[in-house]
């Protein structure tokens, strides 16, 4: 898993116009409050209506109609009948854990210092 280094915030202007900037992790924009502007929110709000269906028509496209390869149709029949994964992939996802909970630790570890 990619290491997170930005958060999205957005705010309103006076025409009611939304804006989405990425802030670092170790910036708190919360405190920053300029006239004319809503306050800065954490998240990109909601999309509106068109910006919605443009989602939604993008990822059907690179979704529908991709046929799964033969190991991932083994993998998912695998897993519907309850068979365990393989040695070598339990492995894997052990090791991916422990990467995990190290980064975890050096991010709040870093923001504690800070």
């Amino acid at each position: 898993m990619k290491q997170k280094k930005y958060m999205r915030y957005h705010r309103f202007d006076q025409n009611n116009v939304k804006i989405i900037k990425q802030f670092e992790l170790t910036e708190t924009p919360e405190t920053i409050n300029e006239n004319g502007f809503t306050k800065w929110t954490r998240g990109t709000g909601k999309l509106n209506e068109q910006a919605y269906n443009n989602l939604v028509t993008g990822v059907r496209k690179a979704c529908l109609g991709v046929p799964k390869s033969q190991s991932c149709k083994e993998k998912m029949s695998n897993s519907h009948k309850g068979k365990k994964k393989s040695l070598e992939h339990r492995q894997n996802m052990s090791l991916g854990h422990q990467k995990k909970k190290k980064i975890d630790a050096q991010e709040k570890n870093l923001l504690q210092t800070k």
